[in-house]
């Protein structure tokens, strides 16, 4: 249940002071796998092949406000 709360808040418009776990736990939620890990940055790929990928950094265990945004359009675009 909390990774719909999780969606709900980012779908609202709140991408500030989120933590990268629950930002990552949204996007595995939501259908993405991470596929690869370089340093601080985590590439998520989605199953549906037109979902675009995902790349979130983490930045003093913070996810970054514009990844956010980029998630948040991803999911209301596609439907995740």
């Amino acid at each position: 249940m909390k990774a719909e709360k999780l969606k709900a808040k980012l779908l609202q418009g709140n991408v500030t002071n989120w933590s990268f776990a629950d930002a990552c736990l949204l996007a595995c939620h939501c259908g993405w796998k991470n596929t690869r890990t370089t340093s601080s940055h985590h590439i998520f790929t989605h199953f549906r092949k037109e979902v675009p990928s995902l790349n979130l950094l983490e930045k003093k265990g913070q996810a970054k406000p514009y990844q956010l945004r980029q998630m948040s359009e991803t999911i209301d675009t596609f439907k995740l």
